[in-house]
């Protein structure tokens, strides 16, 4: 305390002893000094988050996916300050990978900005795995521009095989949701597998899987969609072509009912003559009866709503 004191007495002599002049000037130095050490203290309470995606703000639906996208995946740390998100500095590309792993990237999102947030200190690692991102992003969403699909997720990776000598392979997977609930058609297995294999360079067909989620059932690179038979093909159309009769039917019933959403099932059974029968009273069109006598799958039309 008391060589306290005396330093307190010794900088109030020093200061009566300055001119006006000094005396304003060390006024000055003095809050120079305050404001650059409050500025330091924040700086250092802050240095350790970052806002995600450059500080863009979000909708309240885009932040509670976004929020149970970083819990699926396991990330801990994230915060939501009113319409942004705030994440632990250094992690924004684990943070980025789990939303575009959870198909919950916002709908403004352009993956080019994952391109253009690097700096000149960035690792490779950290440049690479913005690039897989960005084109994992880019090529999910081309594939939902196809028509019937609904939603879908890629993702790409490198495994260095053991041979001799080692090589990195390729490998992908497309998880796809058709619209209307309804299996992928072989047809569109394959478009789905040709578009990752024409976006990636240097990836085979081979090492493309398509899981189809609403069949739940996965296509590896190898399994050929086209093997599918035809009487398997002949009972997707059928019943598509039926829920579709059924669902014009019952929106035109229901139309004075606004934000109605009908989703029509149609159950099929096992009897034989029955395809041409159905159609032909449902549609007023004539089936040929050499197709209704060799075809397999065959109506029950029950509608389920």
């Amino acid at each position: 305390m008391d060589a306290i004191r005396r330093f307190s007495r010794q900088t109030l002599d020093l200061f009566r002893s300055l001119t006006p002049g000094g005396r304003l000037l060390a006024a000055l130095l003095c809050g120079v000094i305050v404001v650059s050490l409050a500025w330091l203290v924040r700086f250092q309470a802050t240095e350790s988050y970052e806002y995600l995606l450059g500080g863009q703000h979000f909708s309240r639906r885009e932040i509670e996916a976004m929020e149970v996208a970083f819990a699926n995946q396991g990330l801990a740390g994230s915060e939501v300050v009113g319409q942004q998100i705030r994440i632990p500095r250094g992690r924004k590309q684990e943070f980025l990978a789990a939303l575009a792993k959870e198909n919950s990237l916002p709908e403004r999102f352009d993956p080019d900005d994952l391109l253009l947030e690097g700096g000149l200190l960035d690792s490779r690692d950290m440049r690479e795995q913005r690039q897989r991102v960005a084109a994992q992003t880019k090529l999910a969403m081309l594939i939902e521009k196809m028509p019937g699909i609904e939603d879908a997720s890629v993702q790409i990776d490198e495994v260095r095989v053991s041979t001799f000598p080692a090589r990195i392979e390729k490998r992908a997977i497309a998880l796809v949701s058709a619209s209307g609930r309804r299996p992928l058609l072989p047809e569109e297995v394959r478009a789905i597998r040709d578009t990752v294999v024409g976006y990636v360079a240097g990836l085979e067909q081979t090492n493309v899987t398509v899981t189809d989620l609403e069949a739940m059932r996965a296509y590896p690179g190898g399994d050929d969609p086209r093997a599918t038979s035809e009487s398997a093909s002949e009972y997707v159309r059928t019943k598509q072509m039926f829920e579709q009769l059924w669902r014009d039917k019952l929106q035109q019933r229901l139309a004075n009912y606004e934000g109605l959403v009908v989703a029509v099932n149609v159950e099929l059974c096992d009897a034989t003559r029955l395809v041409a029968h159905n159609v032909e009273s449902a549609r007023g069109e004539f089936v040929g009866s050499e197709r209704a006598t060799s075809s397999s799958a065959l109506i029950s039309n029950r509608p389920v709503s």
